[in-house]
């Protein structure tokens, strides 16, 4: 297994029925609140330590029919100390449960956060109702995938539409995890990243690299705090190297053949890409309506998140260290 980078955009429900009391058994204060703790305690421990991740945390409702409100509680960002989500789940409990559900007004947004974004992107919708005002939900799939990210959704309790988020999910090649006990919340919340699971023939390769640079990480934190002289750290971080650059040239073909799928399998994804955008166009020119746009844009959706596993893993793949890496180090 090889970890990406991660790139995370919590969207939690502050709908009016978020603050109720109800829903989840064992359910001590609002859900609203149950979900404030959860993610407490699940951000102030650490997290995954890979260089480059990155959370974010937005509250979502709308109370007229006006605009939605969409709230930036924490932009996305590297992690770092244990309490830098404090702040912003204050502003979440303080910002209230109110009104209705604009869900896909949330995908939307938090879409925009993670554009540009490398690595492993992951929106996790946290809700408890259905869309209750705005665009379909579904239409959001359509740059999920273009953007190449995972929407996981977490619905607490029988009153979420299931089979709307499960479609969500599933189509962007994400999951759906229904919580009905209060003390299931906080795994559900969990933020670990996609894994992609690596051919047997360069997954002990995979597994070296990533404990040579994490040697490679503490050796520099030592030296960083004097704890090893220049000598032995040159020396030290030479046979590292050494070490490194043996695993480059044993996986060189492989990343090599993953580099031509790659291209070939981005190829055919933009080609599906501009089908499904034809189909767009033409429910956006009113030449169809939503139900047939649902209907003819399900089977590029589901050959669209088949192909995003196909090219995660050559990604993964890429992922390995080469020898112009090693050379920089």
């Amino acid at each position: 297994m090889l970890n990406l980078s991660i790139n995370i955009v919590y969207l939690i429900d502050c709908s009016g029925s978020m603050g109720k009391q109800s829903g989840l058994k064992g359910l001590k204060r609002s859900k609203l609140e149950e979900v404030s703790i959860c993610m407490r305690e699940l951000l102030s421990r650490p997290g995954p330590s890979s260089l480059g991740n990155r959370v974010g945390i937005c509250a979502f409702r709308q109370r007229n029919l006006a605009a939605p409100e969409i709230l930036d509680l924490h932009h996305l960002q590297a992690t770092g100390a244990p309490n830098l989500y404090d702040a912003a789940l204050e502003k979440l409990t303080y910002f209230g449960a109110e009104g209705g559900t604009p869900m896909n007004a949330a995908l939307e947004h938090a879409l925009e956060m993670l554009e540009g974004s490398t690595g492993d992107n992951t929106i996790i919708l946290v809700t408890d109702s259905s869309n209750t005002v705005g665009e379909d939900p579904r239409m959001a799939i359509y740059r999920a995938l273009q953007q190449d990210v995972r929407i996981r959704a977490v619905a607490l309790g029988k009153g979420s539409d299931r089979k709307l988020l499960e479609r969500i999910a599933v189509k962007t090649g994400g999951t759906m995890t229904l919580v009905e006990d209060s003390k299931a919340l906080r795994d559900a919340l969990e933020w670990n990243g996609y894994s992609a699971a690596l051919p047997s023939s360069v997954a002990p390769a995979a597994k070296a690299s990533e404990q040579l640079r994490m040697a490679l990480g503490r050796l520099e934190s030592e030296y960083a705090r004097d704890l090893v002289d220049s000598l032995e750290f040159v020396r030290r971080k030479t046979a590292l190297k050494q070490s490194l650059h043996e695993v480059a040239l044993q996986t060189k073909e492989v990343r090599e053949k993953a580099e031509r799928e790659l291209s070939c399998l981005l190829m055919e994804k933009n080609a599906m890409m501009g089908r499904f955008s034809d189909i767009r166009r033409r429910y956006g020119s009113k030449e169809i309506n939503r139900k047939a746009y649902l209907e003819q844009s399900a089977p590029l959706e589901d050959k669209l998140a088949a192909l995003k596993d196909d090219i995660t893993l050559r990604r993964a793949i890429l992922e390995l260290p080469s020898e112009e890496y090693v050379s920089m180090l």
